[in-house]
Parts: C-alpha cells; sequence; structure tokens
C-alpha cells in the first residue's frame, strides 16, 4: 500500500523482516521474537508516512501546507488562504517535475488555475520573435495581485528559456466594459 501519490510507501516492515529470515530458523516463536523486535521500527516507518502525507500540498493545511511549500521553494510570502497557497504550491511542483515541456506547462497550468481541463485552453500564439503560449482558464474568482504575481512567477519557470507563457484567468459571466461602453460583452479576467 503506498500514501496518495505514492509519497512514502508504507511497508508491512515485520513481513519483510520475517521474509529475511532462513526457512530453517522459520517457526512459532522466532517469527514472534522477530516480530516484536521489529514492531518499534513499524510504528516508526508508519510514522514518517503519515509525516510525509502531511507535508504533501494537496492534502495538509497551515503549517504544514507552509512547510510543504518551502520544499519545493515556494514560502508563503503574504498568501494567507489555504487554498490559493495550494495551487502555488501544486503549480511550483508540476514546474519542477516539467522539464520545460508543454505537459508540464500544461499541468502547471491546471494546477494553478485549479480549472478542469474542461474549462482552461493552452494554444500557441503566432507572434514574431520568441514562442508565445496563450493560457486561459475559467474560474470562479479572482485572486489578488500578490498570487497573480507569484503565479506568473511559477508560469515562467514552467516553459523553456526563451518561451513566454501568458496566463488568462476569466470570470464565466462577469460585468465588464467593452468597448462600445459598459454592458456583458465578455468576463473580467485577470492576467497571470
Amino acid at each position: 500500500m503506498t500514501a496518495p501519490r505514492g509519497i512514502w510507501p508504507v511497508r508491512p516492515v515485520i513481513a519483510q523482516g520475517q521474509g529475511l529470515m532462513p526457512s530453517s530458523i522459520r517457526g512459532g516463536v522466532t517469527d514472534e521474537v522477530m516480530a516484536a523486535a521489529l514492531r518499534p521500527l513499524q510504528r516508526t516507518h508508519q510514522t514518517l508516512g503519515d509525516v510525509a502525507m502531511a507535508l504533501d500540498p494537496a492534502l495538509a493545511t497551515g503549517f504544514l501546507l507552509t512547510q510543504a511549500g518551502e520544499r519545493v521553494g515556494e514560502p508563503r510570502g503574504g498568501i494567507a488562504d489555504d487554498a490559493l497557497y495550494r495551487r502555488i504550491v501544486l503549480g511550483r511542483m508540476a514546474a519542477i517535475s516539467g522539464g520545460g515541456l508543454w505537459p508540464g506547462l500544461w499541468a502547471c497550468w491546471l494546477a494553478l488555475s485549479g480549472a478542469p481541463a474542461a474549462v482552461a485552453t493552452m494554444s500557441r500564439v503566432p507572434v514574431a520573435g520568441d514562442p508565445c503560449v496563450l493560457l486561459t482558464a475559467q474560474v470562479d474568482a479572482l485572486p489578488d495581485d500578490v498570487w497573480l504575481a507569484r503565479a506568473r512567477a511559477v508560469l515562467a519557470g514552467a516553459v523553456a528559456a526563451g518561451v513566454e507563457p501568458v496566463g488568462i484567468l476569466h470570470l464565466a459571466d462577469a460585468f465588464t466594459l467593452t468597448t462600445g461602453g459598459s454592458g456583458f460583452g465578455g468576463s473580467l479576467s485577470a492576467r497571470v
């Protein structure tokens, strides 16, 4: 059995230890002696697994989430809301593991936006100069400027050098100003 997303493999320490014993000395008494000797190690192993799970940003909250963020180089830095901070941390993890390739950029964008893939897009923008990738996502609420600046840095870290990612978070049906004045000509959005 493993923890979610393979964070800490929970091993049957006692069974594995007994499995290392030669069959010539295996039996009820020797198995129980070995189990008694390994029981503290099983508890220690389980405790370490619990700590590792608590530091998983998908599960952690509060101080433990802050610790998980610092492990990947994303201190909390003014983001008080756990849900928004979790998106920064998960985005950074995706950026780190993505290797600058498009699947990593897509995973980073989905983590940052918190949007399902059905309401998010990624496309290359045909512009002269450096390649540009446009990412959009429909969200329920727009984050503040502190979060947007942090998300912009995470998104930039998800692509190879020379590629410019532009992320747009937009609301489904918010009131907006249009070219002809005010009305419902689109939705409010924020650039990441």
